[in-house]
Order: structure tokens, then C-alpha cells, then sequence
């Protein structure tokens, strides 16, 4: 071995930052890009925004399925936030703020507490924190803790702040208007035996016939086991889509939503500097030359995302035509190499045009993601989608005699018979992902 010096030729690609930034660009959600525009506003004094727009404000006129509360509040005379409107909702713990004020006599230290664990409950309305940490937290004895949970469990909706399943059950059971001991005595004792239906053994364990069973555990399905579920439980994200597809006679084309990338505008003053040179001085004019590349840099890559975005997007409509014309049913298997072979773009490029983009359909709004479903493959040849699927599954149980529900082996053959090569596993993973219950707990409901 030797080292020897000599010439090589190969060719590479170095991407200047500049490159790195419409990437980067085309990559971010509409709200990741207003941020990214705000923060490149206030470093650079040539660049501004031209009027409003902004994904966070919602004009009367926006009519994008999100529900309103009516009333009349205003944040200011031309504007007001969805945010604003979110947060008006009823949370769990406002609503029993609302009841620990209107408690009358109630001690401070009793109603400070009970504020305390009204607003560290989970969402579904449980207590997850000690008595005893409650009570460490706030300085106050364990019997003063206790007491004020006990006042908790008196609250509205029935069961709330419980540390356990049981717990909660046997709160709404106690306050039950037809109190029923077994049902007790159920909750209590013999949970794991109610999930397991093993109403012959309870009845004997019980000493009771078996219809005297059935009869409470109807009674114990009807409880609340998440109390708190029926609330609002903090700021759900918005999610307005970047443009909308819609019907034009025949055919389906892709309309940008001008809210969805801010339309920002060069300072007039520095339009044409290069004439104006010799108005600054040395050290000024370097700084405003280098500012206005950058600014007008940043305009073409926003520009260059819409583009980018639009072909993306109505080539998806294209390729997935049946979807916009039957639904969800219609969507066919579609990877991204197709949509980047079609484009001649590189995969990675039609990759990071779909992640966290939205678009209105007449179906409803979906990422662009959504559109690349994975398939199973059909006796014809072709590929049938995960979703299309679902929705023949979701068919086949609605269907089914109430008194015999289909067993996921059923369902595989009858999709099978329609020419869908599907495993038995595979039709149980999309059934539980439609939350449907299995035949057995289907048939014992």
C-alpha cells in the first residue's frame, strides 16, 4: 500500500442555505409558515406583510363547517379568533368551579381544595393524584383533603373525581333513584366477572337466578364510566385547509386559499436601490443590498410553495377522481413515487408538499396525505384500499340479524367472494379500528 496524489472528477450537490430555506418552506404547515414569515418580518425592515389573512382569524364570511356559539361577543371591531370561540366552551373544570361557588357555608379552605382537584382531574373526569400529595400540594391535613373530595363526588356530572373505575360506578350507583343492592354488590365484588359475561357462575356465587343478573348489569351499562368526556376539555387545534376542490362542470380543480400563505410585499422604497446607490453609504448599501436578496429570496420560495402545492394537489385530484365523484368508497392505493413520477419531481419533493396540508372536498377535509392510502390486492388485479375496505366492513355489520351477528370470519369470506384477497386477522385490525365491537360482545349487547 501507497499514497499517491491524482485528479478525481465526480459530481455532487451542495445545497446553499438559501436552497435549505424553500425546502424548509414548502415543507411547513400554513400556520408553521406564518410564524416563520412573522419571524423574518421583524428581522428584515424591507419586508411586509400586505393586509390580513391570517389562518388564526376567521371573517363572518369563512364558511368552513366550524360551529359558533351565536352570541355576539366581539374581540374588537373587525376581528375575532377561533381561538376565542374555543375557549368559551363549558371545560369540566369551569363547570365545577361554577358549583363549588354556589356552595353556601362552604369554608375557604374547603373550597380552595375542592378548586384544586377540580383542576387536576383528567379529561374523562378522574382524580390520578394522591389524597395525600393533594394535601401535601396545598398544606393542609389528609382529613381536609378527604373531605373536600367527598364534596367533589356530590357534583355534577355524577362520578367525577373518582381515583378508579369502581370508584365512579358505585358513586352514580349509590345515587341512583331505584337502588338496587346487587347492583352494588356487583360493582364491587365481581367487575372482572361482568366484562367476562359469566352470568351463570355470578348467579351462583350469588345466589340469585340468572335474569336478576342480566337485570343489574343493564342497570351498570347504563353508568357513565368517563364522566367528564361530555366537556370540552382544552383548545382543540384548528384545522383550516389550505385550498378547496371543487366541481367546474365536469371536472374538479384545485382552488388556493389566498389566507393560506401570507401575501408579503417588498418595501417600494427599495425597489429599484441599484439606482439609488449613491444615496447610502458604503456600510448601508451592503446592508440593504444583502436584506433585499434575502426578502426577495423568501418572496419566490412562498411563491414557488403555492405552485408546487397546486400541481401537487391537482394531480392527486386526477389520479383519485373517483373519490371526489363516489367518496371515501372511490379512493383507490396510490403511492407518492406515482404523484412524483407524474410530476417529474423527486418523491421527497410531493412528500413534503402533502405532510400537514388540508384540503376541502365534498366529503369533508382531509390532509393531502390521505390520499395515499396503502391497498390489498383484488382477484381482477387491482388494489383496494384500506378505507374502502372499512367501509364494506362497517356495511356488513350494519347489516347483520341483530339476534346473530357475523363473526370476523364471516365477514373475511364475504369479502373474499367480492374478489378482496383479506386475511381474517386483517379484518379483525380494521373492525377494531372502527371501534366495532367483536360478534361475541356484539351478540351478549
Amino acid at each position: 500500500m501507497n499514497y499517491r496524489y491524482g485528479l478525481h472528477q465526480r459530481q455532487t450537490l451542495q445545497m446553499t442555505s438559501q436552497m435549505q430555506q424553500s425546502l424548509s418552506i414548502l415543507q411547513m404547515s400554513s400556520l408553521e409558515l406564518w410564524g416563520y414569515v412573522q419571524e423574518q418580518v421583524e428581522t428584515n425592515p424591507l419586508l411586509e406583510v400586505n393586509g390580513e389573512g391570517h389562518p388564526l382569524y376567521a371573517a363572518d364570511e369563512l364558511g368552513y363547517g366550524y360551529r359558533y356559539t351565536g352570541a355576539q361577543d366581539k374581540i374588537s371591531e373587525d376581528k375575532h379568533t377561533l381561538w376565542y370561540d374555543l375557549e368559551r366552551e363549558m371545560t369540566l373544570e369551569g363547570y365545577l368551579s361554577q358549583q363549588i361557588n354556589f356552595i353556601a357555608n362552604l369554608p375557604d379552605n374547603l373550597r380552595m381544595i375542592m378548586k384544586y382537584i377540580a383542576g387536576n382531574l383528567s379529561p374523562q373526569g378522574y382524580l390520578e393524584l394522591s389524597i395525600s400529595f393533594v394535601a401535601d400540594q396545598l398544606k393542609v391535613t389528609l382529613e381536609e383533603a378527604e373531605q373536600a373530595l367527598q364534596l367533589i363526588h356530590t357534583l355534577e356530572p355524577t362520578g367525577v373525581g373518582a381515583r378508579t373505575l369502581q370508584e365512579c360506578l358505585l358513586i352514580q350507583a349509590n345515587m341512583m333513584p331505584d337502588f338496587d343492592p346487587l347492583v352494588i354488590t356487583l360493582i364491587t365484588y365481581h367487575l372482572p366477572d361482568i366484562a367476562a359475561q359469566k352470568i351463570t357462575a355470578l348467579a351462583g356465587k350469588l345466589k340469585t337466578s340468572a335474569q336478576e343478573i342480566v337485570k343489574a348489569i343493564s342497570k351498570i351499562k347504563n353508568l357513565n364510566p368517563k364522566p367528564g368526556n361530555q366537556f370540552f376539555h382544552s383548545a382543540v387545534p384548528v384545522v383550516r385547509p389550505d385550498m378547496s376542490i371543487q366541481k367546474a362542470g365536469s371536472r374538479y380543480i384545485v382552488v388556493m386559499h389566498d389566507w393560506a400563505a401570507p401575501l408579503l410585499i417588498l418595501q417600494p422604497a427599495y425597489a429599484a436601490m441599484g439606482a439609488q446607490k449613491g444615496q447610502y453609504l458604503q456600510g448601508e448599501y451592503e446592508y440593504i443590498r444583502h436584506q433585499r436578496a434575502s426578502a426577495l429570496w423568501l418572496l419566490r420560495s412562498i411563491e414557488q410553495r403555492k405552485q408546487t402545492l397546486l400541481r401537487v394537489a391537482q394531480s392527486i385530484v386526477e389520479e383519485q377522481l373517483l373519490f371526489f365523484q363516489e367518496g371515501p368508497s372511490g379512493l383507490k392505493p396510490m403511492n407518492l413515487a406515482h404523484i412524483a413520477d407524474r410530476l417529474s419531481m423527486h418523491e421527497s419533493t410531493v412528500s413534503r408538499s402533502t405532510a400537514g396540508k388540508y384540503a376541502e372536498t365534498p366529503w369533508g377535509t382531509f390532509e393531502l396525505n390521505y390520499f395515499f392510502p396503502t391497498g390489498i390486492h383484488q382477484d381482477n388485479g387491482e388494489l383496494a384500499s384500506a378505507a374502502s375496505i372499512k367501509l364494506k366492513i362497517k356495511a356488513i355489520i350494519a347489516g347483520e340479524p341483530q339476534c346473530s351477528p357475523v363473526s370476523d370470519q364471516h365477514i373475511t369470506l364475504c369479502l373474499q367472494k367480492q374478489g378482496i384477497r383479506i386475511s381474517r386477522r386483517t379484518v379483525a385490525k380494521y373492525r377494531e379500528e372502527l371501534g366495532l365491537a367483536s360478534s361475541f360482545e356484539r351478540r351478549r349487547r
